[in-house]
């Protein structure tokens, strides 16, 4: 066919169609309020009959509407009524017959006498529940941080902006870090981590509850917020009281805070922003010492919790650490290195799981990898912390092998540190002389025979001297 033919199709064969598509239809007339044509085949999507709009409990068509839409959906129908228009559109929520309320876009088509007056409207509904609530979902992710749904920075930045142009005066801002974080990750898993921070918010939110508070999570650690309150000073002591109360952690939960007041509308708000975050740092140096050296105290608490014999194992270690130090005369300063790796030579394995580290049998290829992570998250939870930076290489290179064959890294000989040699040779003998589930002890002398036979392949074989010499000595 060469010419173009087109298509036509009357109002009553397109509402038929749009019947069997699920869409529901009504029709009115200007006198009443009324729908005169319900399709009740697709009403009942929302629980009711065609006739509950006449006897039921449905007085009219706007009892179907969700109160708090009424008067908008109400507004722009007559609107577009009074303006001539052919048809308009809108979105807006309805209440079922069991409650529930649901999203519909209605589409109403005005039909005029050949003068233009209106006469009657046909309308329909369809359903966009899970549409409107996907909406809801990516604007609330625009906004909000989805761990712990606080604020996120582009909203915290667009308010701060808003606050800016506005040249509002009295407005406060808190900065606050989470101590330790970091450490909590590498030592717990990042699921800990995680529990935190949705923890620290809690308290934050039960604290900041006026309506023109604004909570924000800026990025991993750091929270910010926005407050005209008066009583700054006191709601930060709340916050450090509130955070101390969170018991379902093996540490305390710990905040360093700053904040500063926009007291006149000439001082940009960056400016204020600038200043809370100074005093807040200044305050974590003031704390962050005794702060990390506490979540290692608790850190090596909860190793001990988890192992009884992981604690004496440490004790006998330093023991025989001091007597071979002190053959080996090593100075003061290497000594007090020595015993302090030692005593923290296994804190990565408070990431360990119990199961593993209690496994009645051999481990398997992937149970021992997974192990041997310990010496890797006892390096970085002794590197964050700067009382114990100086021993984490120790503490990492442990379970290197002379020959190379060891881990995490494979260093031989004198690539591996001094005191890491050391450690080895002190971790193998007790772990030799002490019964562990898939084996029996060995002797003293069974223990000191393996060292030689192993010296200059898996140890240094100078240390093993000198270990041999210091046990024999003591």
């Amino acid at each position: 066919m060469s010419e173009n033919r087109r298509w036509s199709i009357d109002l009553e064969e397109a509402y038929e169609i749009i019947i069997k598509s699920n869409l529901v239809i009504f029709k009115w007339t200007l006198s009443e309020e009324v729908p005169t044509d319900f399709v009740s085949e697709n009403i009942d999507m929302f629980g009711y009959t065609p006739e509950d709009f006449y006897t039921g409990p449905l007085k009219d068509y706007w009892d179907f509407v969700h109160p708090e839409d009424r008067a908008r959906v109400k507004g722009q129908l007559y609107y577009a009524r009074a303006h001539g228009s052919d048809s308009y559109k809108n979105q807006y929520r309805v209440l079922c017959k069991n409650g529930d309320i649901k999203w519909v876009e209605e589409w109403v088509i005005h039909e005029r006498d050949p003068e233009g007056r209106l006469m009657h409207e046909r309308g329909i509904l369809h359903e966009i529940t899970e549409m409107k609530r996907a909406e809801e979902r990516i604007q609330f992710l625009s906004e909000h941080d989805p761990l712990t749904g606080l604020w996120n920075r582009l909203y915290y930045d667009a308010r701060i902006a808003e606050l800016e142009k506005n040249g509002e005066s009295g407005v406060g801002v808190i900065i606050g870090d989470i101590n330790g974080l970091k450490m909590v990750n590498d030592a717990y898993g990042h699921k800990v981590g995680d529990q935190m921070l949705v923890a620290t918010a809690e308290v934050l939110k039960q604290i900041f509850q006026r309506p023109d508070d604004v909570i924000a999570r800026l990025s991993g650690d750091e929270f910010a917020i926005i407050t005209k309150s008066r009583n700054v000073a006191h709601l930060l002591d709340k916050i450090y009281v509130a955070c101390r109360n969170l018991t379902q952690f093996p540490f305390e939960v710990n905040l360093s805070l700053g904040y500063a007041v926009r007291k006149k509308a000439s001082v940009s708000m960056d400016s204020v922003f600038r200043e809370a975050d100074y005093a807040m740092y200044r305050h974590k140096l003031n704390r962050s010492r005794k702060i990390k050296r506490d979540m290692i105290t608790a850190l090596k608490r909860q190793l001990e919790l988890k192992s009884i014999e992981t604690a004496t194992h440490s004790s006998r270690m330093v023991e025989m650490a001091e007597k071979v130090g002190k053959y080996m005369m090593l100075n003061t300063s290497l000594m007090e290195e020595l015993l302090m790796a030692v005593e923290m030579h296994d804190i990565g394995m408070v990431s360990i799981d119990n199961q593993l580290l209690d496994k009645p049998t051999r481990l398997t290829e992937a149970e021992l990898k997974e192990i041997r992570k310990h010496t890797e998250i006892g390096y970085h939870l002794l590197v964050a912390s700067p009382n114990m930076a100086g021993i984490a290489e120790y503490v990492l290179s442990h379970h290197e092998n002379y020959d190379g064959t060891g881990y995490p890294q494979g260093l031989k000989e004198s690539e591996i540190p001094m005191l890491s040699r050391l450690i080895s040779v002190i971790d193998s003998y007790e772990a030799m002389t002490h019964r562990r589930p898939y084996r029996e002890a060995l002797t003293h002398e069974q223990a000191l025979e393996e060292l030689m036979s192993l010296a200059g392949s898996k140890y240094d074989p100078e240390i093993v001297k000198a270990f041999i010499s210091a046990m024999k000595t003591n």
